[in-house]
């Protein structure tokens, strides 16, 4: 008696199946524990390493008080060198005017610009005096002059922070030297040497007069420069802090994808909308609650003047991106490998722009920046640092406004962009899913939104009874139909298809298929392997997208059922198809609810369906500790639970025993009221005990469909009769009397002394006289008994298949070789050089198969270095383009509201014939008319002194942004200039301004120097650059083999979890063969790692690139065999490569802060520990050798031992401290193979131990074991064997 009467379908809001999809979710990711810990701590402490330095020693902001400076001594720097261009006598006489006033011997002359510049270069000129070219043939000097100075790029000096001359306008933090780089680089000194050498060869009589330079006063203010290191180690390490949250969630949501368990729940009626959304929600509580500490430390540590609230919105907003750029990236691909790749390298690409571009950028550039999220990040937190160094901190009145004069974007407009984008990537997200929905979904067309179903998706087919039923055979002549009226009318039809076909390529797989499938019935489908019964079922259940025909429930076409949610369908596929994490309890329950159940209801009927099953017991368990029986009668209970209306099962007893497979047809059979059941199977049982309606299929087609008695009389070979004959009996004499009777008798066979016929089905009237005659005549025929019995349904289904059987066989017939089974002594491999040649052979192969494979992979892995050289090419050449540029520092229009305030000081005394007096009230006037020509508004100070005036009237949170003080100057009997010191240019447009002024009062010449900065050529300069770039370089090749040497865990992890490692030591294969053919072909791999990372170093000097080879192959063999050891963590090959990629860049970042320390007696021990680690010693290794390799390839151009005393540096490389990491990579190889042999040994060798014996499937590899064992163990094994 069936269990349903009729089933109800359900529905539930968008708001319950949410709900239940959350649940799901996060009771996937607490089913991982590692996962769990990876997402919630792997954020807090990456963002904790940034701060350590604040963390251990808490510093806090300094109280500066009022401060006024003195005068700046200009003439204390040692101008060693001139050189300038053109050279004709009229300049020579002025730069040599200017060379003794300097005190400089050394004067060098060019004819062009050109040679100048290389001249500087190549002989490391202090200064380069650069005059138009034009002035090659001058024989006097004109009343106009343009003229650039060219120092070094970066400073010779290390008096600030800021090392190399800035395009930006303003400084990033106060300085706490009162003088300027353009007063300790030379600049202001030969500037003014300069100047004072033109006035005096245009007018020998003038007297130039002196002038002093100072800086603003300042105001009390709050110094918090102990931040700008926080900060900067933030930026550099942001990318990482939800590397380890982004790279786990994404591969769980395209898990859901490969495993075809999304396209199962979209069957069952969930909207594929909805688990985004629910996949969403999850996602971002998971990268919140994080967040939540780490904007709670970021409070504490780098940001005290500033709202939590408005920190905690930007970390939301970057959370929400983050979710849309995760779902944006999963999208696109279907497996978790490469989910995991693309995951990776995108987040890296996306930090791209702000390394090539920085902080400060022009307004299109800050546009760009901001689009890619891990580069907006850093660029908010720029701005953030700008308003904590103000005092301010960011709050929600600022989030609009500039942080710093030079911005070109707000935190809150960054905030706008990054929203703004998102839509794009939903966008994109959903787009791509629909044309990308794996290997187990239907595949729109790219151009489905402009398709009309898209947006007008409902449509109704045909009627919803019917009553008749066409069971039909193709035959010669087309389809032979058969009614049978009776059985089927007013039966209502549930699913139906309509003329079906699909294709793949030139290969029909399925063809014309149309089918009814009625309420109340169990429709089985039978048909030879290959005949296209499961494609036919993919097909209806909407999983693959026929080439042509459509699909109705119902009267409505599949699509159009499901979008209403009126129907309910579910498919049991012929893989178990099960969340591996959950219980089977939790399974049938959420099914249930999915399909409309309650809780309370869903939770009877998971008992109901366990108790059926007889799995109540195993209701707790994890489906992947269940055995495969019990996992195929879950995925029969999940198909069936919720009342579903129609259900699709193929093969739902296979792999099950008798007892369970009967258990399944009474459930079956059971559950069939109210239902429409479609059921595919190769057991002919299964279709005589189930099948209320029978479909066999033949190549692709529909043979046959009816009842299994109109199918077996109509398609049926015959009633077999089975005649037992004497001695003497003559086969052909009974053929013949049978033939009398009945026409069409054919003689089936003969076995012994029984003769098997066949009788037409449609002579079956005769029968009757048939064996009256046959009993009367059998002393005749010497007959002594004959049976006759009724066709079945295997003899059928044989029938029909069996053509096709007979010439698949005789197409094998021509190909076949037995001489292996006829002579199986002959090809046995007796030699164990030939067996262990074998071995690496098929080994060999295997990996080679691996790796084609995973060629996109692979390929990607091999040219990644390459693809980072043109990186750093690029943005070689973007800094050489932002920073080699021509800066004017009197140029005013860059400024907000310039002004510049003059003072004239009228002694008590004053002389109204006072040479000087008279001369600095002229240059006054000239300085004010050429400040207001460059825009400037000009305030004569009166009624205080300009000290005081400053310090009155100058705002910080002004400054900059509403008006900018940008020079001073006070006359009296002689000049005073002063700069503000919050400007990178203050000095050169004070002193320039002036200057500027004195040539037209006194000469009436327009004479405008710029600072053209060159490129750099002193050793000492390009020091600290180097080392800088040195960690740029091992960070970035650390981090490229932390995601190389990952992917190398991926074959070992996939071969533990699938026992194939078990089966190939089971066949024979040794674990010394097994691991060492993997580690020989994954080395080969690796060398071509290690060519295009030499490659990308190409421009080091030759014996670095010998010793960074030898650690990288060292690495290469130390690292491999460790990845082999990490793969016994894992079960899954994309969540191992994952874990193992994190666990790399984890030492990667211990390396990076360890290193340094190594000497410190608190870190000495824990950097001694880690050097074990192959990433941690090629860590170190590489970054000593980058460091010296720049200095080391200068060395032949100075007195290179007394260089590297003076500068504490080590340029032979033979005298560098690596060789301890040297050591420890060769001892390192050793320590790890054998603990991954004893690792590969532990099982078979816990079983022997356990039972004593050792079992014939493992006799080899504990054979092995034993030979190759201490002799201890080996003693001590025999002494508990034997005990």
């Amino acid at each position: 008696m069936s269990t349903l009467v009729e089933p109800r379908v359900k529905k539930h809001g968008a708001c319950k199946k949410l709900r239940l999809l959350i649940c799901k979710n996060l009771s996937i990711h607490l089913a991982h524990p590692i996962g769990m810990a990876f997402i919630l701590l792997f954020p807090i402490f990456t963002f904790m390493y940034t701060q350590l330095d604040q963390i251990i020693n808490i510093h806090t902001a300094i109280n500066i008080d009022e401060r006024k400076f003195g005068s700046i001594d200009i003439m204390q720097v040692n101008v060693s060198s001139i050189f300038y261009s053109p050279s004709n006598k009229v300049l020579n006489d002025v730069i040599t005017d200017v060379a003794a006033s300097l005190g400089t011997e050394v004067i060098e002359s060019y004819l062009y610009a050109s040679d100048l510049d290389k001249a500087l270069h190549d002989k490391d000129g202090f200064v380069g005096i650069e005059f138009e070219d034009n002035l090659i043939n001058i024989v006097d000097l004109p009343l106009e002059f343009n003229i650039a100075l060219r120092f070094p790029l970066h400073f010779r000096s290390k008096k600030t922070l800021i090392r190399s001359w800035q395009p930006n306008l303003f400084f990033k933090t106060y300085e706490s030297a009162e003088s300027s780089p353009y007063d300790y680089e030379g600049y202001l000194v030969v500037q003014a040497k300069l100047y004072e050498a033109l006035l005096q060869r245009k007018n020998y009589s003038l007297l130039v007069p002196q002038i002093s330079v100072r800086a603003f006063p300042e105001q009390m203010y709050m110094d918090f420069s102990y931040l700008t290191p926080l900060y900067n180690h933030l930026t550099t390490y942001f990318t990482f802090i939800y590397m380890a949250p982004c790279l786990i969630i994404g591969q769980q949501i395209v898990s859901e994808k490969q495993r075809h368990l999304r396209e199962i729940m979209r069957i069952m009626g969930l909207p594929v909308t909805l688990n985004w959304v629910s996949w969403f929600i999850v996602s971002y509580l998971l990268y919140f609650v994080p967040a939540i500490v780490v904007v709670c430390v970021m409070k504490w540590c780098m940001c005290p003047a500033s709202n939590f609230l408005v920190l905690l919105l930007i970390f939301i907003i970057y959370i929400f991106t983050l979710v849309c750029f995760t779902f944006m990236i999963t999208a696109f691909v279907t497996s978790t490998v490469m989910s995991m790749t693309s995951l990776f390298l995108t987040q890296l690409l996306s930090y791209l722009p702000f390394l090539m571009l920085g902080a400060r950028h022009k307004n299109s550039m800050a546009i760009i920046v901001s689009l890619f999220m891990n580069s907006a990040m850093p660029s908010i937190f720029y701005q953030i640092h700008s308003f904590e160094m103000r005092g301010t901190g960011l709050q929600w009145k600022n989030m609009f406004k500039y942080s710093h004069p030079d911005d070109e974007m707000t935190i809150g407009t960054t905030m706008m962009v990054m929203l703004f984008t998102n839509v794009f990537r939903v966008l994109i997200g959903l787009y791509v899913d629909q044309l990308n929905p794996g290997e187990f979904g239907v595949a729109k067309k790219w151009y489905y939104p402009c398709q009309k179903s898209f947006w007008c998706p409902w449509r109704r087919y045909g009627p919803r009874f019917q009553d008749e039923e066409q069971v039909f055979h193709p035959s010669v002549s087309g389809k032979s139909e058969i009614f049978d009226t009776e059985t089927i009318r007013n039966k209502k039809v549930i699913l139906e298809a309509h003329n079906l076909s699909k294709s793949y390529g030139d290969n029909e797989v399925v063809h014309d298929f149309s089918m009814k499938f009625f309420e109340n019935e169990i429709t089985v489908m039978l048909g030879h392997n290959e005949s296209g019964k499961t494609t036919a079922l993919m097909m209806l259940a909407g999983i693959t997208a026929p080439t042509s025909g459509i699909v109705t429930l119902e009267g409505l076409d599949l699509p159009t059922a499901r979008q209403t949610g009126q129907y309910s369908l579910s498919i049991c596929p012929q893989h178990n198809i099960l969340f591996d994490e959950l219980s089977a309890y939790w399974h049938i329950v959420f099914y249930s609810r999915l399909k409309g159940f309650e809780q309370a209801e869903a939770e009877a009927e998971a008992e109901k369906y366990l108790a059926i099953m007889n799995l109540l017991d195993k209701s707790t368990i994890r489906v992947e500790y269940l055995t495969t029986g019990m996992k195929r009668k879950l995925s029969v209970c999940c198909a069936l639970c919720g009342n579903t209306k129609v259900v699709l099962c193929d093969e739902p007893t296979g792999g099950l025993d008798p007892c369970a497979r009967r258990d399944v047809w009474n459930m079956l059979r059971m559950e069939k009221t109210g239902r429409c059941i479609l059921m595919v199977t190769h057991f002919m049982e299964a279709a005589e005990v189930l099948a209320d309606r029978l479909a066999i299929m033949r190549d692709g087609h529909v043979y046959c469909y009816g009842t299994e008695e109109k199918v077996i009389s109509s398609l049926g070979p015959g009633y077999r009769l089975v005649c037992v004959a004497d001695e003497n009996c003559n086969a052909d004499e009974v053929t013949d009397f049978l033939k009398d009777n009945i026409p069409n008798v054919e003689l089936e066979n003969i076995v012994g002394s029984e003769l098997t016929y066949r009788l037409p089905v449609q002579h079956v009237h005769k029968f009757t006289n048939l064996f009256k005659a046959l009993e009367s005549q059998m002393d005749t025929l010497k007959l002594s008994s004959f049976g006759v019995s009724a066709p079945t349904l295997r003899e059928t289904f044989l029938k029909i298949s069996g053509h096709t059987v007979e010439r698949r066989s005789k197409l094998g017939e021509g190909d076949s070789d037995d001489s292996w089974v006829t002579k199986p002594m002959a090809n046995r491999e007796l030699k164990r050089s030939k067996k262990n040649l074998n071995d690496w052979h098929a080994l060999m192969f295997k990996k080679c198969r691996h790796t084609r494979n995973h060629a996109i992979l692979y390929t990607l892995i091999i040219l990644m270095p390459l693809i980072e050289l043109m990186l750093f090419t690029v943005m070689h050449l973007v800094y050489q383009q932002d920073f080699l540029v021509e800066l004017d520092p009197t140029d005013l229009s860059n400024y907000n509201n310039p002004i510049v305030l003059k003072e004239m000081l009228v002694p008590a005394d004053e002389d109204p014939h006072d040479y000087y007096l008279i001369n600095n009230r002229k240059i006054a006037v000239a300085y004010e008319n050429i400040a207001m020509d460059a825009g400037a508004t000009v305030i004569s100070v009166v009624q205080e002194t300009l000290s005081q005036y400053i310090l009155n009237n100058t705002r910080l949170d002004e400054e900059g942004f509403t008006e900018t003080y940008v020079a001073a100057a006070t006359f009296d009997d002689t000049i005073r200039t002063w700069f503000n010191r919050r400007m990178n240019h203050g000095a050169g447009l004070s002193h320039g301004l002036i200057y500027r002024a004195v040539a037209y009062a006194m000469a009436g010449m327009d004479i405008r120097i710029v600072n053209k900065p060159r490129a750099d050529s002193d050793m000492s300069v390009l020091l600290t650059h180097s080392d800088r770039l040195a960690r740029t370089y091992s960070n970035c090749l650390c981090a490229y083999l932390c995601f190389a040497v990952s992917a190398f865990v991926l074959l070992p992890v996939y071969e533990k979890a699938s026992h194939l490692r078990h089966v190939q030591i089971m066949n024979g294969i040794s674990l010394w063969s097994y691991w060492l053919a993997s580690f020989v072909w994954d080395l080969c791999m690796f060398m071509l790692i290690i060519t295009t990372v030499l490659l990308s170093l190409y421009r080091h000097p030759a014996d670095t690139l010998c010793w960074i080879s030898l650690f990288l192959l060292l690495f290469g063999i130390s690292a491999l065999i460790f990845t082999y050891l990490l793969s016994f963590l894992f079960k899954d090959p994309g969540r191992g490569m994952a874990y193992v990629l994190l666990f790399y860049c984890t030492i990667v970042f211990l390396a990076a802060f360890l290193i340094p320390l190594r000497n410190d007696s608190v870190y000495k021990h824990f950097h001694n520990l880690l050097m074990i680690l192959p990433l941690y010693s090629l860590y170190g290794a590489v970054l000593f050798l980058l460091t010296n390799s720049s200095v080391n390839t200068n060395c032949h151009e100075v007195e290179w031992k007394s260089f590297c005393e003076l500068h504490n540096r080590c340029c032979d490389v033979a005298a560098l401290d690596i060789y301890n990491f040297l050591v420890c990579l060769i001892i390192g190889p050793i320590i790890f193979f054998i603990l991954l042999m004893l690792a590969s040994r532990a099982l078979p060798l816990r079983y022997a131990i356990k039972f004593g014996v050792v079992p014939g499937s493992a006799r080899c590899g504990t054979t092995m074991i034993m030979c190759t064992m201490p002799a201890w163990i080996s003693t001590f094994w025999s002494k508990m064997r034997t005990s």
